[in-house]
C-alpha cells in the first residue's frame, strides 16, 4: 500500500546529496601549514599524523630503450658495458645503461624462447593427434 508518491521530479534530500558529494573528494583536512620552503619539504599536520613531516617528491622511472640488437654498434656497445661492469670499472651511469640494455636484451630473448618453445608444443600435439587417427586404422600385428 502506497501512502504518498512525489509527481515527477523530485530532488534528492539534503542529507543525500551531501554523502555522495563527500564521498567524491578526498577526505584530507589540512589543519596547518608552517615552514613551506619551494623545495616541496614542508611540515604539514593532518587529522591522526601530527607533528610528521611529509616530503613531497615526484616519482622517477627509467625510460624504457628499444635497442636494434640487429646492429653492430648496438652490440659493441653492449660488449663494451658488459666487460666494465663485470670488471667494476663502470660509473654509475654506465651501470644504469648496461642495465637498460641488457634488461630489454632479455625481454627479447626470453620472448623469441616462447613463441618457438610454444610453436613446438603446438607442432607436437597435432603430431599426436595425427597419430592416435592414424593408430585407429591400423590391425594388431601378432607377433
Amino acid at each position: 500500500m502506497i501512502f504518498f508518491a512525489t509527481p515527477g521530479y523530485a530532488p534528492a534530500p539534503p542529507v543525500a546529496t551531501t554523502t555522495v558529494e563527500e564521498a567524491a573528494t578526498p577526505q584530507v583536512s589540512l589543519m596547518e601549514t608552517t615552514n613551506i620552503s619551494l623545495t616541496g619539504g614542508s611540515s604539514i599536520c593532518f587529522e591522526g599524523l601530527l607533528g610528521e613531516r611529509a616530503e613531497i617528491a615526484p616519482q622517477v622511472h627509467d625510460v624504457l630503450e628499444e635497442f636494434d640488437w640487429n646492429d653492430r654498434k648496438v652490440m659493441k656497445e653492449y660488449i663494451r658495458l658488459e666487460q666494465k661492469v663485470l670488471a667494476k670499472q663502470a660509473n654509475s651511469d654506465e651501470q644504469k645503461y648496461y642495465q637498460t640494455m641488457k634488461r630489454d636484451r632479455h625481454s627479447r630473448v626470453f620472448a623469441e624462447r616462447y613463441l618457438r618453445d610454444y610453436a613446438e608444443v603446438q607442432r607436437l600435439q597435432k603430431l599426436a593427434e595425427k597419430m592416435s587417427e592414424i593408430q585407429l586404422y591400423l590391425r594388431p600385428i601378432n607377433l
